[in-house]
């Protein structure tokens, strides 16, 4: 009986020995490795530029969290001086009325609310239609010039096509 000889191409077709791309004694996995290690290093690089740029939309939330606090805290504050402002005015001017109408502090609490009530009321009735007018024209505006945009580019605009 003849010993079985050692395969010397380890089952390799004499095509595999030919193959260019190949190195003689390398297993194709190691002619891999540094394509991953490539691979590795960029996934790396992207997750490290991801984590920056979430840490820095981070940032910004807090300074724009941080600016609205600072603004409405600010705004509550002024309006707290513009309120206590005006009381004391009022104050005023019912007191000084109720002394020119005899010692009477309620009538001249009475006059002075009903006075401002009366006021607010008229500058409500003079400027919100005032307000709303100006709203409306600067609307109808914005899209006249918008369909005017629209004939100059297309020959036609959206009212018109909405005809046919």
């Amino acid at each position: 009986m003849v010993a079985p000889q050692p395969d010397p191409t380890n089952g390799r077709s004499h095509a595999d020995d030919q193959d260019p791309r190949r190195r003689p004694g390398v297993p194709e996995a190691e002619g891999l490795r540094p394509l991953l290690a490539q691979i590795a290093e960029l996934r790396e690089y992207a997750t490290h530029y991801l984590s920056t740029r979430a840490d820095i939309l981070r940032l910004r939330a807090r300074r724009i969290g941080l600016t609205v606090a600072l603004g409405a805290v600010g705004g509550i504050l002024g309006i707290v001086a513009l309120s206590t402002a005006v009381v004391y005015v009022l104050r005023g001017m019912s007191g000084g009325l109720g002394e020119l109408l005899g010692g009477r502090v309620w009538a001249g609490d009475l006059i002075t609310g009903l006075g401002i009530l009366a006021v607010v009321a008229v500058a409500a009735y003079v400027s919100l239609p005032r307000w709303m007018n100006t709203s409306r024209r600067r609307t109808v505006e914005k899209y006249e010039l918008r369909r005017q945009k629209q004939r100059v580019a297309f020959g036609h605009d959206v009212r018109q096509r909405a005809r046919e």
